[in-house]
């Protein structure tokens, strides 16, 4: 399945960054897929032009669902659902553009645009994808693992 989303992200023009443009952390657990989500960040690097520059990709969550990127202030690694909520609730946390839902092979793609994201003193920012997973035993929503940039 990764390699179908980095098809599409090549197809559009678009690159991974290197891994010193974002550093995963926080690990969740398997979805109803059978599979564990993943974060990582992509840019635009001369394909259509879109609304912004960077974005961030989920791989391996089940299709057809709806999901959100979300945007923290702080790290922490507590049970959320059937995942791990990998953000500190005691701090602020934004919803990064509005919900999408997931394509046929588990993927999603969201644009980032940096100056909406309230950072005013340009420290890390965490991001991780929360989603439902009605199909799941236990809890109906599970999220991926995050990443730090």
């Amino acid at each position: 399945m990764k390699n179908i989303m980095l098809s599409l992200i090549f197809t559009l023009g678009m690159t991974l960054p290197s891994s010193s443009q974002g550093t995963t952390y926080c690990t969740s657990n398997p979805n109803s897929s059978g599979n564990t989500a993943s974060i990582s960040f992509c840019i635009n690097d001369g394909g259509p032009p879109p609304p912004n520059p960077w974005c961030a990709v989920m791989l391996n969550a089940p299709a057809g669902v709806y999901t959100q990127l979300l945007c923290g202030t702080s790290p922490m690694s507590n049970p959320f659902g059937n995942g791990m909520f990998c953000m500190n609730p005691m701090h602020p946390i934004y919803r990064v553009g509005p919900m999408v839902i997931t394509a046929p092979n588990g993927s999603a793609v969201q644009w980032i645009n940096w100056g909406v994201l309230p950072n005013p003193m340009m420290q890390p920012l965490y991001f991780q994808w929360i989603f439902r997973d009605p199909t799941a035993t236990g809890f109906s929503y599970n999220t991926s693992n995050a990443m730090v940039y």
